[in-house]
C-alpha cells in the first residue's frame, strides 16, 4: 500500500523526530520530578529532626497560682527563647 517513496520516508521521519523530541522533554521533566521530591523528603527529614517540644509539670497547692506566676517572672525575665515561647497553664 505505502511504497518507499520520498514522500513515505519524509512522514516517517518526522513522526519519528516527533516522538524522540517528546520522549527527550518527558525524560527531562521526569527527572526534575524526581529530583524535586527527594529534595523536598531529605528537607522535610533534616528540618524534623532539630524540632523540640519541652513540658514541665509543676504541681502547685491550692490558691497559690500567683506565687508561681511571680517566681516565673523573677527567674524567667532574662530568658528569651530561640523559636517558640512560655506558657503557663492551670489544668483542673
Amino acid at each position: 500500500m505505502f511504497g518507499e517513496g520520498s514522500l513515505y520516508r519524509f512522514v516517517k521521519n518526522s513522526i519519528l523526530s516527533i516522538l524522540d523530541a517528546l520522549l527527550t522533554i518527558n525524560q527531562t521533566k521526569m527527572k526534575k520530578i524526581f529530583f524535586l521530591t527527594a529534595c523536598f523528603f531529605v528537607s522535610a527529614s533534616i528540618y524534623s529532626q532539630t524540632m523540640v517540644f519541652n513540658v514541665q509539670e509543676v504541681k502547685v497547692k491550692d490558691y497559690l497560682e500567683n506565687k508561681l506566676e511571680e517566681a516565673y517572672d523573677t527567674c524567667c525575665t532574662d530568658i528569651k527563647p530561640h523559636k517558640g515561647g512560655f506558657a503557663l497553664q492551670k489544668i483542673g
